[in-house]
């Protein structure tokens, strides 16, 4: 009340919220290459207001707001989804995707073959080889091997007579497993 009037009756009443309850449903996403182009994730509220989606780990794929996953390399993958509701409907509950992102195969694809070689020559530089997935070819000695040889990237120098084996390689990265490697023995023959 005030000067003028008395004080009010207190009045109560009960109401039920008028909120609703909602869920999140997903298509679950099988496991993709690396080499996978961006692809659309299907998700859904019950309510029909929109999914906030993000990506545990970016680095390996991310997702826009609306959806598009993006694969950037090899691991696995984690897309959190919520919805927090609005004046109609309750939050929610958080949901995860789960799916992991496969190293593509490769092959060196060049026959690896050194033809012998006198110990006079010094040196001699490896034939280059490719892989099926464009990464670059390194190579090594074999430790162990009779003939002495040093090598630096592709030049093979000679220090000894005897057998040596070389070895081809190719370790990969994010988007591509290592190689099977191959091998190449050849005879350092004395003067």
């Amino acid at each position: 009340g005030n000067d003028f009037y008395e004080a009010a009756t207190p009045v109560s009443q009960t109401f039920e919220s008028t909120k609703e309850k909602q869920t999140i449903s997903f298509t679950q996403v099988i496991d993709k290459r690396a080499d996978a182009l961006p692809f659309q994730f299907s998700a859904s509220a019950s309510s029909g207001l929109p999914i906030t989606f993000s990506s545990l780990d970016p680095s390996v794929a991310s997702i826009t707001d609306d959806g598009i996953i993006t694969i950037y390399k090899a691991g696995s993958v984690q897309i959190n989804l919520s919805q927090d509701g609005d004046e109609h409907y309750f939050p929610a509950d958080p949901q995860r995707m789960h799916f992991t992102v496969i190293k593509q195969t490769q092959e060196i694809t060049d026959f690896f073959f050194i033809s012998d070689h006198k110990l006079s020559e010094d040196h001699f530089t490896l034939t280059s080889l490719t892989s099926t997935s464009g990464l670059p070819v390194t190579f090594r000695i074999v430790q162990g091997t009779v003939g002495e040889i040093r090598l630096n990237d592709n030049l093979v120098t000679m220090i000894e007579a005897g057998r040596a084996t070389i070895v081809a390689e190719q370790a990969g990265n994010g988007i591509y497993a290592a190689a099977d490697p191959v091998s190449a023995t050849f005879c350092i023959l004395p003067e």
